[in-house]
């Protein structure tokens, strides 16, 4: 009875381990497969934080004018001093014409879009860091938080790396309407109006940006603004929308709007206490408080509106056009106006000549008001309204895009070209850093608009203008001044007389680089291992007389010198030592003979036709001759009578017929040709002499050639004895196997039980 109890209580404890068990094994699956890996995707995503998460930002890192008009509330202002005079620190270009702002990293380094989809990466000394081009229209770049572009695109948002890798490509698209711009908050979100005007919120602190919020307000693209605080603001009243300006707090919920009669369609300016200033095409400037109530309005006469900048005592500097001309205000944070300028004065002239149309506005620390005009050039204005000084382009240039100031005194602006569509442009530096001296370099000799380039230091240009400034701190440079191809031509360029030196600054000022043309002569052995030419191949001035020798290799001789170029003169073609006129760009070739020999086998004869070379090898003997490499020789084999033509045999030659008796070959290097012929057989003429046991017949012919046949019957040949023998080899070793697998199991059916 115990015993019976004991056994159903054991059963129970194992029934119970089990059911134990098998519980772990449901709650460890459980975990490996539900719980943890969403863990991980968590952990993974903490961990794997992008350069812009803000907690990587350090000061060190922050760009010097990071987006159009300076920062995402749109002031223009910059912190540091603007430049004080009106020289050129340098001049980049030529590109196709320049539109949307400059932005600069805190490197100094520029980068700009054209309008031919090209974004660039300009060194603060003026020179090319780096390029990427793209296939769409591209918008102002914005540089985040740590230093990563963001280059807006009609089709794609696009993260460059500084150094020009790119870091992500994302499918957000941006309105094709001139002005758009997106915004980028301290933390590093990334704020778009699409084309449709849906305004878009993008996390791109990961490898692939993703949607955080949209909201579909009919946004005009070129009007978005962000305060300090995160809210944004944009303007409405295209398309029969009702011409409001909204309020959107950080999560994508309208906060309030504002009726302004007619659309607002540049991006308003945001002061510190986080008041806006917008300007309606109508006009009309409106200042409104963060929440959304009316502080003032005034109403201009202005047709056309620059944005609204913010001066760093809260001043509001507004540039348009009227019916007499462009104008400049300055207004108070109260409205009322403190000056306006509708001309400038130069300071040697009591003439005040009135401004083109306003194009953009940038302010320094000093008050001094920046102003870019379409076609009169870049002028600076001081807190006053006085004229500090003047710049102007080249011939056909207007300042088209947004300015920029940066640290180190210097203004950048891009142009377009005014009567060629915007398809040129420049990007220019002005203004010049404290211990540098201009510099020029200028071009002689070139055609007009090729380019040409040059570097100083290590520092690359490229211009297709006639003269580029720049500036250089006091030092000794080293020069290199490169030959300029001409692409639209090969084989011609220019060279300088001079391609490389050193210069001292300041006490030399500028360098000229006096270009001529140059021709590209080729030279090349036919064949290639027929000999050699020791004159190598380069670049030769107009009219230059180039000497050269050729010697042929073994089993060769040399023939002729050979050229399809009608530019190249040869004085004498027929002598391995000759001379070359260059008058245009071409290839020389030295033509070289292969020693050939023919023979003709018993039984016939052999034509051969390579004019001049003409002849017929009889039966029994052979001809040797040299064969142009660049001709076609004809063989022709003629059997005797009562002879068959059998066939060809060759040294060194492949790549035709045998059988045929009518042979066209190009000797490309020594070789020889055989013809063979075998006499025309009777049926008399050929029977079995001998039959063997083994049924082996040889039959013997009264010809220059015995055919020895040996059917395969009864015999079995060599190598299938050696299959045979293999097969039963495995077979044996099959049998052994399974006769050890038989003995194993009876052994181990009577091995006793421990």
């Amino acid at each position: 009875m115990l015993s019976s109890f004991g056994s159903k209580k054991i059963r129970r404890n194992e029934n119970s381990n089990n059911l134990t068990l098998a519980r772990v094994i449901i709650v460890t699956l459980f975990f490996l497969l539900v719980v943890l890996p969403p863990c991980l995707s968590y952990f993974s995503s903490i961990l794997s934080f992008t350069p812009d998460t803000p907690l990587l930002v350090s000061a060190q890192s922050t760009p010097i004018w990071p987006t159009f008009q300076h920062d995402p509330q749109r002031s223009s202002l910059s912190p540091y001093t603007g430049p004080s005079t009106n020289s050129t620190d340098w001049v980049f270009g030529p590109t196709a014409g320049i539109i949307d702002s400059p932005v600069i990293g805190s490197d100094g380094t520029v980068y700009v879009v054209d309008s031919n989809h090209t974004l660039y990466a300009i060194n603060p000394d003026g020179a090319l860091e780096w390029e990427q081009k793209f296939t769409e229209n591209l918008f102002s770049p914005v540089i985040g938080p740590s230093g990563t572009i963001y280059v807006p695109g009609t089709r794609y948002l696009y993260a460059f790396n500084p150094d020009g890798t790119p870091a992500w490509t994302a499918p957000y698209d941006i309105s094709t309407s001139r002005g758009a711009e997106i915004a980028v908050s301290p933390t590093g979100i990334i704020f778009e109006i699409d084309s449709g005007g849906t305004l878009h919120a993008i996390n791109p602190l990961n490898s692939v940006a993703s949607s955080i919020w949209t909201l579909n307000l009919a946004c005009i693209p070129s009007s978005l603004a962000l305060s300090e605080s995160g809210d944004l603001y944009c303007g409405t009243g295209e398309n029969g929308t009702t011409a409001s300006l909204y309020s959107i707090n950080p999560n994508g919920q309208i906060m309030w709007s504002f009726p302004t009669k007619s659309p607002v369609t540049s991006p308003p300016a945001i002061d510190e206490s986080g008041n806006i200033y917008a300007i309606s095409s109508g006009g009309e400037i409106f200042a409104i408080s963060s929440g959304g109530d009316l502080l003032w309005t005034v109403s201009t006469v202005h047709a056309e509106q620059t944005p609204p900048i913010i001066g760093s005592d809260g001043t509001i500097y507004v540039g348009g056009t009227t019916a007499s001309g462009s104008t400049v205000e300055s207004l108070s944070n109260t409205k009322s106006i403190n000056w306006s300028d509708f001309c400038f004065a130069e300071s040697n002239s009591s003439l005040c000549i009135p401004f083109d149309t306003v194009t953009s506005m940038a302010i320094d620390s000093d008050s001094n008001v920046y102003v870019g005009t379409n076609s009169s050039g870049l002028f600076a204005l001081n807190s006053q309204g006085g004229l500090e000084w003047s710049y102007s382009f080249g011939l056909d240039e207007g300042a088209d895009s947004p300015l920029a100031i940066g640290s180190n005194g210097t203004i950048y602006v891009g142009t377009s070209c005014l009567s060629c569509n915007g398809t040129r442009g420049y990007v220019y530096a002005v203004g010049r850093p404290s211990g540098y001296s201009p510099f020029s370099v200028s071009e002689s000799g070139l055609p007009a608009g090729a380019s040409w380039s040059f570097s100083v230091d290590g520092a690359n240009y490229t211009t297709s203008a006639s003269t580029l400034e720049f500036s250089l701190p006091s030092g000794n440079f080293d020069w290199i001044a490169p030959p300029s191809e001409i692409y639209q031509r090969s084989g011609v360029r220019y060279a300088s007389s001079v391609s490389n030196g050193s210069v001292d600054v300041p006490s030399v000022s500028s360098l000229n680089f006096k270009y001529s043309i140059q021709y590209e002569l080729n030279f090349a052995s036919s064949p290639i291992l027929g000999g050699n030419i020791n004159q190598s191949s380069g670049w030769y001035r107009s009219g230059s007389v180039v000497s050269t020798d050729a010697f042929a290799a073994n089993a060769y001789q040399f023939a002729s010198w050979q050229t399809t170029s009608p530019y190249l003169v040869i004085s004498n073609s027929r002598s391995p030592s000759t001379n070359i006129v260059v008058n245009g760009p071409g290839t020389v070739f030295a033509a070289f003979s292969a020693y050939v020999t023919l023979n003709a086998g018993p039984g016939g004869s052999l034509v051969y036709n390579d004019p001049p070379l003409t002849g017929t090898v009889n039966s029994r003997q052979s001809a040797s001759f040299y064969a142009s490499s660049i001709s076609i020789m004809l063989l022709t084999a003629i059997p005797a009578p009562g002879y068959n033509f059998e066939g060809w045999v060759s040294v060194n030659g492949s790549g035709f017929d045998t059988a045929s008796p009518n042979l066209a070959i190009q000797v490309r290097n020594p070789m020889s040709f055989t013809a063979q012929f075998v006499p025309i057989l009777s049926a008399s003429s050929t029977s079995s002499t001998h039959t063997s046991t083994t049924s082996r017949t040889i039959t013997t012919v009264t010809s220059t050639r015995v055919t020895v046949s040996i059917p395969n019957k009864g015999v079995l040949p060599l190598q299938n004895w050696g299959l045979i023998f293999v097969a039963g080899i495995s077979v044996v070793l099959l049998i052994l196997l399974g006769v050890a697998v038989v003995l194993s199991l009876r052994y181990t059916k009577k091995k006793p039980a421990a």
